[in-house]
C-alpha cells in the first residue's frame, strides 16, 4: 500500500509527459498542481497558478465555467465529460476535458482532477484518468 506522497509523486511523474493539459484543484478552487503543458498553454508559471483560483489568472467567461463544472462534479461525485471551444490567451482552443473528485478516503473527496487535450486525441484523456485512479486505489 502507497502512501499519499508516494502516490502523489508516481502521479506527477505520469502527468509530467501526459501532452495535454491537466490540474488538481482543491474542492474550493485552490489549484494545487498545475503540469507543464498547460502552464505552458496559460503562458504562466507554477507560482501563478498554484495556490489560486481560477478567478486570479482566467478570464472571467473561463471562470465561470470551471465553477460551473467543479460544482456539477461535487454536487454530482460523478465525472463529467465535455467539449468546449474556448479562447485562451487570445488563443482559440476545442478541447475535450473530464472533471472528477479524486478520493484519499472513502467518503471525503480530496481534490478535483481536470485533464484536457485537443479534440482529435480525446483518448489520452481517458487513458490517463484510468491510471491516475489506479494509482489512488493501490493506496
Amino acid at each position: 500500500m502507497k502512501s499519499l506522497g508516494e502516490t502523489l509523486v508516481s502521479i506527477q511523474k505520469l502527468i509530467n509527459n501526459f501532452d495535454g493539459d491537466v490540474a488538481f484543484k482543491n474542492t474550493k478552487g485552490q489549484y494545487i498542481f498545475a503540469n507543464e503543458h498547460w502552464l505552458n498553454f496559460l503562458e504562466l508559471k507554477k507560482e501563478d497558478v498554484v495556490g489560486k483560483t481560477a478567478d486570479d489568472f482566467m478570464t472571467p467567461e473561463n471562470t465561470r465555467i470551471s465553477k460551473k463544472t467543479d460544482l456539477e462534479v461535487i454536487e454530482k461525485k460523478i465525472p463529467i465529460e465535455f467539449t468546449q471551444s474556448i479562447i485562451m490567451n487570445g488563443k482559440p482552443v476545442t478541447y475535450r476535458a473530464i472533471k472528477w473528485l479524486v478520493n484519499f478516503t472513502k467518503n471525503e473527496p480530496y481534490f478535483i482532477c481536470f485533464i484536457s487535450c485537443l479534440v482529435e486525441d480525446e483518448d489520452k484523456v481517458f487513458a490517463l484518468r484510468e491510471s491516475v485512479n489506479t494509482l489512488f486505489k493501490e493506496q
